[in-house]
């Protein structure tokens, strides 16, 4: 019973080392890379949100509880007005204005890697990902870097063309980010 009481008093007072983690917007960046039949091409997603709850002990990552992702499709950038129409179409963007995920489980690694699995939601459609992230600890920030490829199949999304179809997309792309995160 007194070591129960104990317990509950650390957790009142916040000795839990469990913390709340926001993305630092400064230094945060996440692209999309694909191919065609014409040239490979780039996006920056340019405005996205990132929380998480994350256990670190001793500038150790022992868990990460809770992380979530929301990007605005329109967000999705290539420099390229008429490209960024054509994605904006393709990802259906009015009827799904954002792109998002939610972690289901993380599992630390050696070597400051984070085995990840989650379900990513695209133009509607939810599909389980897993993938490895690696992540440096500095004083209070943790920096996670990691890249997924998908196909845009897979969400349903025919990959856009131009030129009365003469340029195809390739059906892959790959999502890459490097996310600083602060308490």
């Amino acid at each position: 019973m007194k070591a129960f009481v104990i317990i509950i008093i650390f957790q009142f007072l916040g000795f839990n080392t469990q913390t709340v983690y926001n993305v630092e917007q400064d230094g945060a960046s996440m692209t999309v890379t694909g191919t065609s039949s014409l040239h490979n091409w780039e996006s920056t997603i340019e405005n996205f949100k990132y929380t998480a709850s994350i256990t670190v002990e001793e500038n150790t990552l022992l868990k990460i509880n809770q992380l979530e992702f929301t990007a605005s499709v329109k967000s999705i950038k290539s420099g390229k007005g008429g490209m960024d129409k054509k994605t904006y179409k393709a990802l259906r963007e009015t009827d799904y204005p954002t792109i998002s995920y939610n972690l289901i489980s993380a599992i630390p690694q050696s070597g400051n890697t984070v085995t990840s699995t989650g379900e990513l939601i695209i133009a509607g459609k939810k599909r389980k990902v897993s993938m490895d992230v690696n992540y440096e600890i500095y004083s209070n920030i943790i920096v996670f870097r990691g890249e997924l490829t998908i196909k845009m199949s897979d969400y349903e999304i025919s990959p856009p063309t131009a030129l009365m179809g003469t340029i195809k997309t390739g059906d892959e792309v790959t999502i890459r980010f490097s996310i600083p995160f602060q308490k």
